[in-house]
């Protein structure tokens, strides 16, 4: 898609904003975005006003102090990228970042979305049987992490606990 301002290069930067239920979508080059004021980096400010600094929204969601110096700052080694670029941009430069900053990022991957481990939906039609091994099989990483943490006896309640529904799922298939 070719920018809607110079029609020259391509767009990179896509503004969609709703006033009044009307949403109006605009699609600019970086050379027109940063002409009309229009910068994620830097706050959004040719649309109205928001007077938003994105950068300070996301630093403030990682909960990030004053930024290191770039010269001192650790680097993800798979995109060079640091956590204050991360912190400014919302968004981690490659999957690399994940293992590179994951002291850094889980408290706030679990402030945005209540977790830290991606457990996926199961589709309606599924049915219970497969609703019953998703259960056991989160029981049995629950069991496996207890037993490496040594605690025995929340490992005999996830023990009890797959045995009944291991139990419930034979009786189930034997219908």
């Amino acid at each position: 898609m070719l920018c809607q301002h110079c029609n020259k290069r391509p767009a990179t930067t896509h503004v969609k904003r709703t006033v009044n239920g009307v949403t109006n979508e605009v699609h600019l080059c970086a050379s027109c975005a940063q002409e009309q004021g229009i910068s994620l980096m830097n706050g959004i400010g040719g649309f109205g006003g928001f007077g938003m600094d994105l950068g300070d929204f996301w630093g403030s969601l990682f909960g990030e102090p004053a930024a290191l110096s770039a010269s001192t700052a650790a680097r993800c080694p798979g995109c060079g990228a640091t956590f204050e670029q991360i912190a400014r941009a919302g968004k981690v430069g490659c999957p690399d970042c994940y293992t590179a900053f994951r002291e850094r990022l889980t408290p706030s991957i679990e402030r945005i979305h209540g977790k830290t481990r991606h457990t996926g939906k199961q589709p309606a039609a599924a049915g219970e049987s497969a609703k019953k091994q998703s259960r056991l099989d989160e029981l049995k990483r629950q069991l496996a992490e207890s037993v490496e943490k040594q605690e025995y006896e929340k490992c005999a309640e996830l023990r009890d606990e797959i045995a009944r529904l291991e139990a419930e799922e034979a009786g189930d298939q034997h219908e």
